[in-house]
């Protein structure tokens, strides 16, 4: 990381921390990828950490179908007349949006105003393939404010305590009886990988992924399905 911020004109950081970039919406596609002298952009700098993008439908379109490599391959190829660069990408996307452009877009309420031609150009801005390599999609509702307000809130977990319970959630899942796992069950095996294929082939036609995203979908659900065969893994 120290490297990647030196070419990029930057102080290096110290201590050990993963990086976290948040870029604006108004980034340019040179800002996120890289370029002019060959530096490398908001995409390099997230390289083993976080790139956030909130507003998302909002960045310009070429700088988001600019990611689409990246997220495939965990790297950035910049080149020019007569000069190449590779800069590695492998990063965790995040990204935010409002369901419509007034953000109000299911609420209870009826507070939004949009027309569904206004959702759908809004939504429209991120495109299929984009949508196709965000390999988690979750809709948060609104949090009344009476209720973030009240002594009786729920404190927020801090990441060690969520990394901790997911270790052990983990962990809980390898945890199987021994004659359970013995390797002599080849039926049980061959149903549970038939339950995973079925389970991706059912995410894909919920959500009418492309071939690329139906892939992943069957690795994570195969995955899911033997977690608990240790010989297997």
């Amino acid at each position: 990381m120290a490297s990647l911020e030196s070419a990029a004109g930057r102080r290096p950081t110290c201590g050990r921390r993963r990086p976290f970039r948040n870029p604006q919406h108004t980034a340019s596609v040179a800002a996120l990828i890289g370029g002019g002298a060959l530096r490398p952009g908001e995409l390099s700098l997230a390289h083993l950490g976080v790139l956030f993008l909130d507003e998302l439908p909002e960045f310009a379109r070429n700088a988001l179908e600019a990611l689409r490599e990246p997220l495939e391959s965990g790297v950035v190829v910049l080149a020019r007349a007569k000069h190449a660069c590779e800069f590695p990408a492998r990063f965790q996307l995040i990204a935010a949006t409002n369901p419509c452009p007034c953000g109000y877009a299911g609420d209870p309420r009826g507070r939004c105003r949009c027309t569904a031609e206004q959702v759908s150009r809004y939504r429209s801005r991120i495109s299929g393939p984009l949508i196709d390599r965000i390999d988690m999609h979750v809709e948060l509702a609104a949090v009344p404010v009476e209720h973030l307000m009240s002594d009786d809130a729920l404190p927020a977990e801090n990441s060690a305590a969520v990394a901790a319970r997911a270790a052990l959630h983990a962990r809980s899942r390898l945890r199987v009886p021994f004659d359970d796992a013995a390797p002599s069950s080849p039926r049980r095996t061959r149903s549970d990988r038939a339950e995973g294929i079925s389970a991706a082939a059912a995410a894909r036609d919920r959500r009418g992924a492309r071939s690329a995203a139906t892939a992943r979908l069957t690795c994570f659900s195969l995955a899911k399905s033997t977690a608990s065969w240790p010989w297997e893994r």
